[in-house]
C-alpha cells in the first residue's frame, strides 16, 4: 500500500531531536535561544485565539519576541560554525562532535542543506556511529525525500540490527512509502527484537523523534488557526520564519482583535477584566452602557461572550450577530455564533453560519474544524470525515487526532484499506502516542496484515512497557496463528498488568484448551464471569446515572432549580459528560450564580472539544 507523500504541513517542523533513545549528542549550544523562539511562538499562539477579547495587546510584542530569539539564533549558528572551522585540526572524534551539534542546530532552523553537509561530513570520521544515519534519515524525512530517508535508516539498521526504535523507523517508512519489501523486513526484524524488550522494565515515555513546533495537549482538541493567519503558519511550517514574521504582521494589522477601534480601550479592558473574573454583571454593564462599544464588533463579540456565560443564548446570539453586522471580517464572532446557536439547540442555524463563515474564509481551519463535529454529532459521518480531511490539511498542531478520527469512520464502515491509510498519517504526526500505534495494529490484523500489526504494537511497547493492551493485541496474533505457547507467555503478562482484561483472560483461556490444560482453562474463564458482572454493575450504576439526569430534568422543568442542581452535580460525578456541564451552566445562570455558569460553560466547551478529539473507533 503507497499512502503517498505526507504533506509538507505534517512534517516540516522543527526537529526535537532530544527526546529519542537513539541519540546520545551533547546537549546544543543553541538550544536556549530556540527553546526561547518556541515558547515566543506559543504565546503567540494563546494571543491570537483571543479567547477574552483583550490578547491583541500581546501580539506585537510576541512577535517581537520571536524576531530578537531568531536574530540570536542565527547569531549562535554562526559562532557554532566558526568553531567547527577553527577546529580542522582537532582530533577527529572531538571534530565530529563539532560537526554533529552543528548539524543539529541547523536541522532546528529548517536549513536541511547545511545540516545534511555537517552529517555526511561526521560520518566520514565515524561511518560505523548509526545515529548520525538517524539524523540525516530525519532531516531528509523533514525535507520531504521519501527515498532517501528509506535509505538512512536502513543503513542505520545494518550498523545497528538490535535497535528496535531504528528497526520501527525504518518499518514506519517504507510501509508509508509502500515498500512493501523492506517493510516486511523491518518488521521481521523488530518480532525478533521484542523478546527482548520483555526484559526492559522502563524505557523513554518518548523514543520517536518529535517534529511539531507546538504540540496540542494530550487528549485536548487541535490547535487550528484562523483564516488571517493561515499562510502565516504554513510558512512557519515550511521554516520559512522571516517570511512568516512579516505574514504575521500583516495579519495582526487586519485582525479585529488588534485594529477594532475599541480594542485596547480602557472601558473594553475593565470589562474584560470583569468577565475574566465572573462578574458578568458589571461586564455587560460596562459594555452596553457605553455608545463607543455598542458601536464596536470586538465589544459585542465580548458581550456575546458575556451573555453566553449566563446562558442567555438569544442575547448572546443578537449581541454576536451585531458583531458580525458591525465588522464582516470578525471570523471570531462568527465561530462563537455557530457554538452559541449549537448550545441552544439550534444545530441546523449553526451548521449554516459555519458553511457561511467557510464560504467567507475557505481557510479557516477552526470553523472546519466545528462543521465536522457538528455533522459528527448528526452521525453524518461522510460529511464530517470529509471536513476533518480537509482540516488535517491546515492544522498548526495535533493532526494526529484528525486523522484517527478519519480512521475511526472508515473503520467503522469497515473500509479497513482506508483506515489504515488514516492511522499510519495519525501516527506520522505523532509517533509517541501508543494509542494510535494500537489503533493501526488492530486496523492492519482486521486487514489480514497480522506482521505489520505485529510492528505497530511492539511499537506501543517502546513508548510504555507496561501497555496491557498492546499485549494483548500480540497474544491474539499469536492465538489466530496457533502459537499457543508464545500466546501464553504474553498473555499471562498482560493479565499481570492488568488483572481485569478480560479479552486478554479469554484468550489465554482459549490458548490453554487447545493444549489441553482445561482445569487451568476454567480458572480464566471463571475471572471473566466475575469480570462480566462486575460490568454489569457498572451497567446498573450508568442507569443510576441516567435516572439521575431524568429527575434533574423534570426538577428543573418545575422551577425547582437549586434541586435540579445537586441532581446534576451528582450526575457529573459519576459522568463528567459535555451534556450535564451545559445544564449546570443554565441552572447556575438562572439562580444567580454567575462564576459558577461561567466556569460550567468553559468545562462545557472544553469537554466537547476533547470528547470529539479522542473519541474511540466506532
Amino acid at each position: 500500500m503507497k499512502l503517498g507523500r505526507i504533506p509538507a504541513c505534517a512534517h516540516q517542523r522543527r526537529i526535537w531531536l532530544g527526546a529519542t533513545v537513539l541519540l546520545t549528542i551533547a546537549p546544543l549550544p543553541a538550544a536556549a535561544q530556540k527553546d526561547s523562539f518556541v515558547q515566543a511562538l506559543t504565546d503567540l499562539t494563546s494571543a491570537i485565539e483571543g479567547t477574552y477579547g483583550d490578547e491583541g495587546a500581546r501580539i506585537s510584542p510576541a512577535l517581537d519576541r520571536i524576531s530578537a530569539a531568531l536574530a540570536e539564533w542565527d547569531r549562535e549558528i554562526e559562532t557554532a560554525a566558526d568553531a567547527v572551522r577553527v577546529a580542522s585540526q582537532d582530533e577527529p572524534r572531538r571534530l565530529f562532535e563539532k560537526r554533529v551539534a552543528l548539524g543539529r542546530i541547523y536541522a532546528d532552523r529548517g536549513r536541511f542543506a547545511e545540516a545534511l553537509a555537517e552529517f555526511d561530513a561526521a560520518s566520514r570520521f565515524e561511518p560505523q556511529r548509526a545515529d548520525v544515519h538517524v539524523l540525516r534519515g530525519l532531516v531528509l524525512r523533514a525535507w520531504g525525500k521519501q527515498s532517501e530517508t528509506i535509505a538512512a535508516f536502513r543503513t542505520a539498521s545494518s550498523i545497528d540490527p538490535n535497535n528496535p526504535v531504528i528497526a520501527y523507523s525504518l518499518f514506519h517508512e517504507a510501509a508509508i512509502a509502500g515498500n512493501v519489501s523492506t517493510a516486511r523486513e523491518a518488521a521481521r526484524a523488530l518480532a525478533s527484537l521484542y523478546q527482548g524488550l520483555l526484559r526492559e522494565v522502563e524505557r523513554p515515555s518518548a523514543p520517536f523523534p518529535d517534529f511539531t513546533l507546538l504540540q496540542a495537549a494530550a487528549g485536548g482538541p487541535p490547535l487550528l488557526p484562523l483564516a488571517t493567519y493561515s499562510r502565516a503558519y504554513q510558512l512557519f511550517a515550511r521554516g520559512e520564519y522571516e517570511t512568516a514574521i512579516a505574514e504575521f504582521r500583516t495579519g495582526a494589522a487586519n485582525d479585529p482583535l488588534v485594529s477594532d477601534p475599541a480594542s485596547g480601550s480602557p472601558l473594553l479592558t475593565r470589562a474584560i477584566g470583569e468577565l475574566r473574573q465572573g462578574r458578568l454583571n458589571a461586564a455587560r454593564a460596562t459594555i452596553e452602557q457605553s455608545d463607543v462599544l455598542t458601536a464596536s464588533s470586538e465589544a459585542q463579540r465580548v458581550l456575546g461572550l458575556v451573555y453566553a456565560a449566563e446562558s442567555q443564548y438569544d442575547k448572546s446570539i443578537d449581541a454576536l450577530t451585531a458583531a458580525i453586522r458591525r465588522s464582516p471580517h470578525n471570523e471570531r464572532a462568527r465561530v462563537a455564533l455557530s457554538r452559541v446557536l449549537a448550545s441552544a439547540g439550534r444545530e441546523g442555524e449553526a451548521e449554516r453560519v459555519l458553511q457561511e463563515t467557510l464560504t467567507t474564509y475557505p481557510d479557516s481551519a477552526l470553523a472546519r474544524w466545528w462543521l465536522a463535529t457538528t455533522y459528527e454529532r448528526a452521525n453524518r459521518f461522510a460529511e464530517a470525515q470529509r471536513e476533518f480531511e480537509r482540516t488535517a490539511a491546515v492544522a498548526i498542531s495535533g493532526s494526529s487526532g484528525l486523522h484517527a478520527a478519519i480512521g475511526r469512520f472508515t473503520s467503522g464502515a469497515a473500509d479497513f484499506p482506508a483506515a489504515i491509510e488514516a492511522f499510519f498519517r495519525a501516527v506520522h504526526a505523532n509517533p509517541n502516542d501508543g494509542r494510535l500505534h494500537r489503533l493501526l495494529a488492530a486496523a492492519l490484523v482486521h486487514d489480514d496484515r497480522a506482521d505489520e500489526g505485529f510492528a505497530e504494537f511492539v511499537a506501543a511497547l517502546l513508548i510504555d512497557p507496561q501497555d496491557a493492551e498492546a499485549q494483548t493485541g500480540i497474544g491474539q496474533i499469536h492465538v489466530n496463528a496457533g502459537r499457543y505457547p508464545e500466546a501464553i507467555e504474553v498473555l499471562r503478562r498482560a493479565i499481570a498488568i492488568s488483572p481485569d482484561n478480560s479479552e486478554a483472560r479469554y484468550a489465554l483461556a482459549t490458548s490453554l484448551v487447545r493444549l489441553g490444560r482445561t482445569q487451568e482453562a476454567q480458572e480464566h474463564f471463571a475471572h471473566v464471569e466475575q469480570v462480566q458482572r462486575r460490568l454489569l454493575a457498572d451497567r446498573r450504576r450508568t442507569l443510576s446515572y441516567d435516572v439521575l439526569k431524568e429527575e434533574a430534568a423534570l426538577q428543573a422543568g418545575e422551577g425547582r432549580f437549586e434541586t435540579a442542581i445537586d441532581l446534576y452535580e451528582k450526575a457529573l460525578s459519576l459522568n463528567p459528560e459535555p451534556e450535564v456541564y451545559g445544564k449546570l451552566a443554565e441552572l447556575y445562570a438562572r439562580v444567580g450564580r454567575t462564576f459558577d455558569a461561567a466556569r460550567a460553560r468553559a468545562q462545557y466547551d472544553k469537554a466537547l472539544q476533547s470528547e470529539a478529539a479522542r473519541s474511540p473507533v466506532q
